[in-house]
């Protein structure tokens, strides 16, 4: 959706584009499936500022593909109560 506006009229408007999301990224659900959890649970932690780093691009988060495996692998490992590090 574009938006244009005259800039006599209105120079504080700026000109409003979509922007693609970032290559290699999931959506919620696709990285609540990867994880194990509900996409609730997800977005729940977003607002809290905890599971995987993630991007707000046109009103949608979206996560990195890597990163929410890495933090998928941390999460289970967790969750077994196995340590990561053998002592």
């Amino acid at each position: 959706m574009r938006y244009v506006f005259c800039e006599d009229h209105y120079p504080h408007k700026k000109l409003k584009t979509r922007q693609p999301p970032p290559d290699d990224s999931v959506t919620t659900q696709e990285a609540a499936d990867i994880i194990g959890v509900s996409p609730w649970t997800l977005n729940h932690w977003h607002r809290q500022e905890r599971g995987p780093k993630s991007v707000k691009i046109n009103g949608r988060v979206w996560y990195n593909r890597q990163e929410v495996e890495r933090w998928a692998e941390a999460y289970q490992l967790l969750r077994s109560g196995t340590s990561p590090v053998e002592t």
